[in-house]
C-alpha cells in the first residue's frame, strides 16, 4: 500500500513542481497586474509613460496648430475667389468655376498633413477656354498654378506662426 500512495503523491506533485519551474508569468498578481497598468514607482516604466504622453499631447497640439494655419493660409488665398465647397476637418475647399484673364479657372485644396510643407497639400487646378465650341469645350491641368498656389499656401501659413 506505501508503494500506492507514493505512486499517487508523486504523480500529484508533478503538475506543482512544473508550474513552480517555468518562467510563464501567467497568471500575474493582482498587484502585477496595477503595476502594468499604472506603472511602478520603482520602475521608470510609469514616469516614461507619463512623459511620452505629455510629449505626444504637444505633438498633437503643435500639428494642429499647423494644420489650423494651413487651412487659414488656403483660405485666405482663395478668399477672391468664390469658394463652392469646405470642410475643415476633411480639409477641402473647393471653388466655383471664375474668371481668370481669359480663361475660367477651378481650384481644390486638399489638406493631407498637419506639417507645414508642400508634402502636407495637394491642389488641382482646371482650366478651360473662354471660346467654347458648341461641340467641345476644353478643360486642362494647369500644372503651374498648382505649384504656386502650393508654394502661396506653405509661405502665407509659415508668417502666420
Amino acid at each position: 500500500m506505501s508503494k500506492f500512495y507514493s505512486k499517487i503523491i508523486l504523480l500529484a506533485s508533478i503538475p506543482i513542481v512544473s508550474l513552480a519551474q517555468s518562467n510563464n508569468p501567467y497568471p500575474k498578481s493582482a498587484r502585477e497586474i496595477k503595476e502594468d497598468s499604472m506603472g511602478s514607482i520603482l520602475r521608470t516604466q510609469g514616469l516614461g509613460e507619463l512623459i511620452s504622453s505629455d510629449q505626444k499631447s504637444r505633438k498633437t497640439s503643435k500639428q494642429a496648430a499647423h494644420y489650423k494655419a494651413l487651412w487659414q493660409a488656403a483660405i485666405e488665398y482663395l478668399s477672391a475667389r468664390d469658394i463652392l465647397f469646405s470642410d475643415y476637418e476633411g480639409g477641402t475647399i473647393v471653388t466655383d468655376w471664375y474668371m481668370d484673364r481669359d480663361c475660367q479657372t477651378k481650384i481644390i485644396v486638399l489638406i493631407k498633413g498637419k506639417t507645414i510643407s508642400p508634402d502636407s497639400l495637394r491642389v488641382k487646378a482646371w482650366r478651360k477656354s473662354a471660346v467654347t465650341d458648341k461641340i467641345q469645350n476644353l478643360t486642362k491641368i494647369d500644372y503651374e498654378l498648382e505649384k504656386k498656389a502650393i508654394e502661396i499656401i506653405v509661405e502665407m501659413a509659415k508668417k502666420s506662426l
